[in-house]
């Protein structure tokens, strides 16, 4: 057992070890009408060597200590374009980066799965997303898988229409026919509409039933989302920890936040885990649940939160964001919280 034990060790450290850090920025969205204003720090080793290349809008500029700025005399202000690219050469190598101006809501809601219990939409669909998006909501989670031909499919579930997501190709997953006539969205799907606009934002939950699959679910996901621009749209959380971790290797600057409490918080801190992500259940059954992540500088959000009497105790906590399948009442109930 002790040898087996060591081995599997062994073979975690392997496979987060040969994760290839992806260069990355600890922020990607601009301020709104700051003339010179940092964007985000570039998360190198050597800040001298990376250089702007190409900036076809004229903004912005590479100061010595490897942060990202608007130029001295230049400043972003709402509407389009709503986003720029720009290239940066690291260790010889040109990378691009998809800059967003900072319109994002804040208003604490997640729509789970996207917004379909109230609008007729499949759960995880694009019919989802774009309710979510045209409600206001701040932020809208699915949930992705590894199809047997390594697409990253969207769908709650491991399977659909008794087929196993991890064991098909996704050309027999999109022959099934959801509501409004739609088929299962792949991750370049929503990454192509979320990036038309800049007010809601993605939350990626990476799923796997199979051992070492979510750690390549992971490297799908992170490489899609920087080969599409789509840093400052996307965060991630999982119920696997080492893909989490996987994330993380990838990309130092991205949100990670896991689902469950079995991980003790100082260690999620250790390992650079920017939240938790926790079901609503467990800040009535572990004690100061909330304070210690506070302390901890985790940010927090609680799922899945669907009455209003529980809207309004964890609004009254504090946490950062409330997942729903109740969008609509969770914004009607903030907005009456406006108006008192």
């Amino acid at each position: 057992m002790k040898k087996v034990l060591l081995i599997f060790i062994a073979l975690m450290f392997t496979i987060m070890t040969n994760a290839k850090n992806l260069l990355s920025l600890d922020n990607y969205s601009i301020p709104l009408y700051q003339k010179g204003a940092k964007i985000g720090a570039f998360l190198v080793s050597n800040s001298e060597q990376i250089s702007l290349v190409k900036d076809d809008s004229g903004l912005f500029e590479i100061d010595k200590k490897g942060n990202l700025n608007l130029k001295k005399n230049k400043a972003v202000q709402p509407g389009v374009p709503i986003s720029y690219n720009i290239v940066v050469r690291y260790n010889g190598q040109d990378k691009s980066f998809t800059l967003v101006k900072d319109e994002f809501l804040h208003n604490k809601v997640v729509a789970h799965r996207g917004a379909w219990k109230h609008t007729g939409m499949h759960q995880n669909s694009m019919g989802a997303l774009k309710k979510a998006v045209e409600l206001g909501c701040e932020g809208s989670e699915f949930d992705v898988w590894l199809s047997k031909d390594g697409r990253v499919a969207l769908n709650h579930d491991k399977d659909i229409n008794e087929l196993i997501v991890e064991e098909t190709d996704l050309s027999e997953l999109q022959k099934i026919t959801l509501k409004n006539n739609e088929i299962m969205p792949v991750l370049e799907d929503y990454i192509n509409y979320i990036k038309t606009q800049n007010k809601t934002r993605l939350v990626l939950e990476i799923k796997s039933n199979k051992n070492g699959r979510a750690i390549a679910l992971a490297d799908s996901c992170v490489n899609i989302v920087h080969r599409m621009g789509a840093q400052a749209w996307v965060d991630y959380i999982s119920f696997d920890y080492d893909a989490l971790l996987r994330v993380r290797a990838l990309d130092a600057g991205t949100h990670i936040a896991y689902l469950q409490p079995d991980k003790d918080m100082d260690l999620q801190k250790l390992d650079n885990v920017n939240g938790i992500d926790y079901n609503h259940s467990h800040f009535s059954k572990i004690d100061r649940l909330y304070d210690r992540a506070r302390v901890l500088g985790l940010t927090v959000n609680v799922w899945t939160v669907n009455n209003e009497k529980l809207m309004s105790e964890f609004l009254d906590l504090g946490v950062d964001w409330i997942t729903t399948d109740e969008p609509e009442l969770l914004l009607k109930l903030i907005e009456g919280r406006k108006n008192k």
